[in-house]
């Protein structure tokens, strides 16, 4: 079995609100194992929460992370981890550098990083938290 994004990844702020929504599709292709995988990410030092995947009965799956405002940093490595859920194998890991341009959040892998150096900004996003 092997795990496959497919598709475009897609970052948008939903007005009023003080998270960053990152949308991905994941596949298992092939074999699947029995059992459930689980899958986990990281920006930073914040950890999201762990997420169970039943693959065998949803080979596809539509992943939304939700992270607070505050921790999408631009320039901050984001990692999106699926693991076997019995022995916490890692089966497959993905990672992107966040970024800002103007309100406006992305995700960039490392070619993206390289080409859009100058077009995305590297400084923090203007956002500051009003601690409510």
């Amino acid at each position: 079995m092997r795990i496959d994004q497919y598709g475009p990844v897609a970052c948008s702020v939903p007005p009023n609100s003080s998270f960053v929504l990152v949308d991905l599709s994941l596949q298992a292709v092939g074999d699947r194992p029995r059992g459930e995988m689980e899958y986990r990410y990281r920006i930073g030092a914040f950890m999201g929460r762990t997420v169970v995947w039943s693959v065998d009965e949803h080979p596809d799956l539509a992943i939304r992370l939700r992270i607070p405002r505050e921790k999408f940093r631009a320039n901050e490595d984001l990692l999106l981890e699926v693991l076997d859920k019995t022995s916490q194998a890692v089966l497959w890991s993905r990672g992107w550098k966040a970024a800002w341009q103007g309100d406006r959040p992305a995700v960039l892998s490392g070619d993206e990083e390289a080409d859009s150096r100058e077009e995305w900004s590297v400084r923090p996003s203007r956002y500051r938290s009003s601690g409510n």
